[in-house]
């Protein structure tokens, strides 16, 4: 389930603000994270809203486990989300899995 910009506001705002590479970034680039989001962390955001301290912990906890593959202790020991070079590398994946998110929502219209 992918939403609209619209529907989003419906639930949100959303913010990860621990996430140097997600701080301070408009809407319609969280909406493509949004989107990327696993399916479970989506209905609860739904559910319950972007700001339940349930959903943001959760989706916390998954775009570090995913992005910097550590578990949440080590991203915080590490002082990672400070680093810009990583930052870049983290958004360099980010737009090319919202490259394939919007690919794949296209080829499910045809």
């Amino acid at each position: 389930m992918n939403l609209t910009k619209e529907q989003l506001a419906e639930i949100g705002p959303f913010h990860i603000n621990d996430i140097v590479v997600l701080y301070d970034k408009n809407q319609e680039y969280m909406l493509k994270l949004f989107n990327i989001l696993p399916e479970d962390y989506k209905g609860l955001a739904v559910s319950w809203s972007c700001s339940d301290s349930v959903f943001r912990d959760d989706v916390f906890v998954w775009f570090i486990k995913t992005y910097y593959n550590m578990s949440v202790r080590e991203y915080y020991d590490s002082k990672m989300g400070d680093n810009i070079l990583k930052s870049k590398e983290i958004e360099i994946r980010l737009k090319n899995d919202f490259k394939n998110n919007e690919q794949k929502n296209e080829s499910c219209r045809s």
